[in-house]
């Protein structure tokens, strides 16, 4: 190869890496490439409240923010494992599902093998995420059964 091709060859793979570095980093580019069914979710769980006040009516701070007082689900599935720090996935009978947990429950769960069966309590919660109703469902209670 001659010195021009090989200046010419350089400064053309430079061109080309500045162009995709440009595309890759341009704020017109705020597409995600996962799901919209499973977005990202930066909102943190708060920690369930005894069973006491949940007997008694009272949700300690939670009953000061009407989107945490939801009602209390109770599920069952099978333990699939620690997402993230912040959630768990379960398979339930209708598939599936990703759990915002908090830190307590990630420390209960991460000894925990996948597939065991287990209980749980949730809420559900919806919230909005690029201008679409999507809901997260918070774990308040989990236990091997």
């Amino acid at each position: 190869m001659g010195k021009k091709q090989t200046k010419t060859l350089t400064l053309s793979v430079a061109a080309l890496t500045l162009v995709l570095m440009a595309t890759a980093c341009s704020s017109n580019n705020n597409q995600s490439l996962s799901s919209p069914a499973t977005p990202t979710i930066t909102a943190s769980a708060e920690p369930s409240p005894s069973p006491d006040e949940v007997q008694n009516g009272e949700e300690g701070d939670n009953a000061n923010n009407p989107s945490d007082n939801a009602k209390v689900k109770t599920g069952t599935g099978q333990y699939v494992g620690l997402a993230d720090n912040n959630s768990l996935e379960i398979d339930t009978p209708d598939g599936p599902i990703v759990y915002r947990i908090n830190s307590e429950i990630a420390d209960l769960v991460d000894p925990w093998d996948s597939g065991i069966s287990v209980t749980y309590e949730y809420t559900e919660q919806e919230i909005d995420v690029d201008g679409s109703k999507v809901k997260q469902y918070i774990i308040q209670s989990i236990n091997q059964q």
